[in-house]
């Protein structure tokens, strides 16, 4: 075959073997676009109109925590906190709970505080089977629950250092948590919070 006419072939050829890969991309790229679609976003806290708008200052609280020790929750705190609404009748709050211990194991880039409505007993046979490393508040009656305009749990409230609401949610899994978190921005690295990977869920 004269060498002309071969090197036309061959550019012909390349030029459609280009526009079959281009055809190939855009069918690739659309699938993943409706995939997308279907799928939805990705999972995060849920929407609530419960409690403290966004923006809005909380109002400062002491209490008891189930160990009996006095504490004061309020503006002038280290850093940002999380406050976690929970009760030991709720089985979403139960699942929850292992998934914010195993989140605090890792490293958090906010303070966490537990608040837990029910019975005494019922409660402290709940945080016995965690040992979560953050103080527990027990909400005996409810008054913090009230104070914050909470009546559904597990309900989270992300608030900073000045005591004002970043977000809020509600969380049902780690998932929830994990949505709340990356709404706070920390300078440390060695505190920055990161999803977990498959093999540490």
């Amino acid at each position: 075959m004269d060498q002309s006419l071969l090197f036309l072939v061959s550019y012909v050829l390349l030029w459609l073997l280009l526009f079959f890969m281009a055809a190939v991309l855009l069918v690739v790229v659309r699938e993943l676009a409706l995939l997308r679609l279907r799928v939805g976003p990705e999972p995060g806290a849920l929407a609530t109109n419960e409690g403290p708008k966004i923006g809005a200052a909380l109002p400062p609280f002491e209490a008891m925590t189930l160990a009996g020790a006095p504490m004061h929750l309020g503006p002038g705190s280290s850093g940002s906190t999380l406050l976690v609404f929970a009760s030991p009748h709720c089985r979403p709050c139960r699942e929850l709970l292992p998934a914010l211990q195993a989140l605090m194991r890792r490293g958090m880039p906010v303070d966490v505080a537990v608040i837990v409505q029910g019975d005494r007993s019922e409660v402290e046979s709940l945080m016995s089977l965690y040992q979560l490393d953050a103080p527990i508040i027990h909400d005996a009656d409810q008054r913090i629950s009230k104070l914050f305009g909470i009546e559904t749990v597990p309900l989270a409230i992300l608030a900073d250092r000045d005591w004002t609401v970043v977000t809020k949610g509600i969380v049902n899994n780690q998932e929830h948590l994990e949505s709340l978190l990356r709404k706070e921005v920390t300078p440390q690295g060695d505190r920055q919070f990161r999803p977990a990977s498959p093999s540490e869920q």
